[in-house]
């Protein structure tokens, strides 16, 4: 019988028909025979009644026999919902391992947890489960899964019961912070009394409970948690002020500043307390935060100020007293290379565009070559400044990129669902190219839209030429090969004389230009003096990640346009080069990789390499420290 079909004793078991059952056993029927799911009938059986349940464990079932899903009888009947505690008792009785672990970590009691089985909690504790889960390091702790579950009402039972008020705080859930999810003031209380008599000190989630009340608005939790000694200035993590700004809290920014938050602290992108709050339109909270001495025109990471966070959230009122104050124009977006004006634009608000002209604001300026000029360097060129090396663009809208000339553009055969498109874009200013490719997918439109994938990317010069000749632009190509000589010195001028000080976008493509030529001129002689032994550790690094991976290519197509790789576009040349230079220098590439390994601010991007190249092949020894084995 396949294990996918129920037979007629798993059929009579299911439905609890114990005489049909009973004379199929005594013709000989394997008790254990798995049935759909892999389901025994010890399965059916047990989400029956006590009488067939008993009936197939006095046959010889396995007590712990589990179906496809890794589930015994007592979890297959948790899962069900329908928990006959004398058939767990049965279970039990007759062997039944409620302490096993199953590959995902939970066992009979975390599992009832997890789906609020309470009365079965209960008894699994009356038969010596440890309600504190202490089953094993991979085993999952009753309480935590109890929150995970959202079952508040167990949480507190479990808390009479024994459970510990304070888990490993590395989980996502502990006690107090479920009681400030909950916004329950007597589990909150309690479990800070129960931590404070078995320790004398309060939870260790006290610094992430303070960001989610911060985030919830628990004043009176945010408040009782700092008074307990949580962080308001952390080294790492979310910063309770921020979280507090940015969901309009203001009694609570109030509140965290009058104790000492950090009014200039930053998160990973470089945003303030007044960046949070100008982004959610509070302007109540942006009044405090100024009144307080936050800097008014201070920038993230992308050069945003807070002016330009109310602007592209369409906040009119928090961006006029902005302005009122004396808000910056003409900070300029790190990657888009747009003003605030362009962004008001772009959010189609007509009010806000207006107001922002009246206070002088402008799109950037952008110097352009006039015909006859010759063209700009890309590292002068205004247009490219703002261009990325690579990048996922998302959902952006499909269309021609602003300042860029239309080379070419190629449409695959549309099908039912899908359509691919392919443009080739020149600069008019710098000459430099990039391809923009566009995947439109509406299998699935009717569940979720239709799903869009699209990539930018600047061509490196080798695959440029192929990319021109596969597409017939002889005319494109020809202008191309006559600056080539011109553009390959350029590109190794920026790598030589400033290496990671010129903008990342650029080196990386020069170094990209450079690499490939030297590797098709087989020059690993200044590979080795001008690049991995180049002054900019960044640079060496950079190259040898670039070797393993040109290395590690297996399939190209036939010199047509190639997809976007998360790499770089790698040309079927440069990579037999690669992989005839590597073998060759592998020492060398190690001896590259142990001379940065000192260096403690490129130790994990070193590491990484280390650990590609060894997945690779690429190198056969010569590494110290970690020994990574080649697969």
């Amino acid at each position: 019988m396949s294990n996918e079909e129920d037979g007629p004793a798993h059929r009579a078991a299911m439905g609890g028909r114990i005489a049909e059952l009973e004379a199929l056993l005594a013709a000989g029927f394997d008790v254990d025979q798995p049935g759909s799911y892999g389901r025994t009938l010890l399965h059916y059986a047990a989400a029956h009644s006590v009488e067939t349940t008993r009936l197939v464990l006095d046959a010889g079932a396995d007590v712990n026999a589990r179906h496809q899903g890794d589930d015994n009888a007592l979890l297959d009947l948790i899962t069900s919902g329908g928990v006959n505690l004398d058939i767990v008792d049965l279970l039990i009785e007759r062997g039944l391992d409620i302490h096993a672990v199953a590959p995902d970590g939970k066992t009979a009691l975390t599992w009832a947890c997890y789906c609020g089985r309470t009365r079965l909690v209960r008894r699994l504790l009356d038969h010596n489960c440890d309600v504190k889960g202490t089953g094993g390091s991979s085993a999952k702790v009753p309480i935590v899964e109890a929150m995970r579950g959202k079952k508040g009402k167990l949480v507190r039972d479990l808390l009479d019961w024994g459970a510990d008020p304070d888990p490993d705080p590395t989980t996502y859930w502990s006690p107090i912070k479920y009681a400030v999810y909950e916004d329950d003031d007597v589990l909150f209380d309690r479990v800070i009394a129960l931590c404070l008599d078995a320790t004398g000190n309060p939870p260790r989630a006290i610094h992430s409970a303070l960001v989610d009340a911060a985030y919830r608005g628990r004043t009176a939790m945010a408040i009782r948690l700092v008074e307990l000694g949580a962080h308001l200035n952390p080294d790492e993590g979310r910063l309770p002020l921020l979280r507090a700004a940015h969901h309009k809290r203001t009694e609570l920014v109030r509140f965290f500043l009058d104790r000492g938050a950090d009014i200039h602290a930053r998160d990973g992108q470089g945003d303030t307390a007044l960046s949070h709050a100008a982004a959610s339109g509070h302007l109540p909270t942006v009044q405090l935060l100024l009144d307080r001495g936050a800097v008014l025109d201070i920038v993230n990471s992308s050069n945003w100020n807070p002016l330009m966070q109310a602007v592209v959230d369409g906040h009119l009122e928090v961006a006029r007293h902005l302005l009122e104050l004396g808000a910056r124009t003409d900070f300029v977006d790190q990657e888009k290379g747009v003003t605030v004006v362009s962004i008001a634009r772009a959010g189609r608000s007509r009010a806000l565009v207006e107001l922002l002209e009246a206070h002088g604001a402008k799109e950037r300026a952008v110097a352009k070559r006039v015909e006859g000029q010759e063209l700009f360097s890309i590292l002068d060129c205004e247009i490219c400044e703002f261009l990325p090396y690579k990048k996922d663009i998302g959902r952006a809208p499909q269309e021609h990129f602003p300042l860029l000339n239309q080379v070419h553009v190629h449409n695959s055969e549309p099908d039912r669902y899908t359509t691919y498109t392919v443009w080739i874009y020149r600069c008019e200013t710098c000459g430099t190219h990039y391809q923009h490719d566009y995947l439109y997918d509406a299998e699935d439109a009717h569940i979720g839209g239709p799903n869009v994938s699209q990539h930018m990317q600047r061509f490196n010069l080798e695959h440029l030429q192929i990319a021109l000749a596969a597409r017939g632009l002889v005319d494109e190509l020809d202008v191309l090969r006559d600056r080539l000589p011109k553009l390959l010195e350029a590109g190794a001028e920026i790598v030589r004389a400033r290496g990671s000080a010129a903008p990342e976008h650029i080196w990386r493509w020069a170094l990209d230009c450079r690499l490939d030529q030297l590797l098709l001129d087989d020059d690993w002689d200044t590979i080795e003096a001008e690049l991995l032994g180049h002054a900019d550790p960044m640079v060496a690094v950079q190259t040898v990640h670039d070797l393993v991976m040109a290395h590690s290519e297996k399939s190209y197509g036939s010199g047509a346009v190639q997809m976007y790789r998360t790499f770089r576009h790698t040309t079927v040349g440069v990579r037999e080069r690669a992989v005839s230079i590597v073998d060759a220098h592998n020492d060398a590439i190690a001896a590259c990789l142990n001379r940065l390994s000192p260096l403690e601010k490129l130790a994990a991007r070193v590491d990484r390499v280390r650990k590609t190249a060894a997945h690779y092949g690429v190198v056969s020894g010569g590494f110290t420290g970690v020994d990574y084995d080649r697969r």
